[in-house]
């Protein structure tokens, strides 16, 4: 499950589902503060394919958006 910052473009990180349903039943109601937000890996979207999966591998990342920046 993908989470933004202010806009929907803007994604800064995921949470697992799992992690979620987790967090559902605890006492902490404080998302940003629960420690469930995994940040997420950004490529460029100039990169070619075996390029992103070598930045990937190097990374240890399974998980990346693509930006334009």
């Amino acid at each position: 499950m993908p989470v933004y910052s202010k806009y929907r473009s803007n994604i800064t990180g995921y949470i697992k589902v799992k992690n979620l349903i987790i967090f559902k039943y605890s006492a902490n109601k404080i998302l940003k503060n629960a420690g469930i937000i995994i940040p997420i890996f950004k490529l460029n979207e100039n990169l070619t394919l075996l390029d992103a999966i070598d930045q990937l591998r190097k990374k240890n990342e399974s998980l990346a958006i693509v930006c334009n920046y």
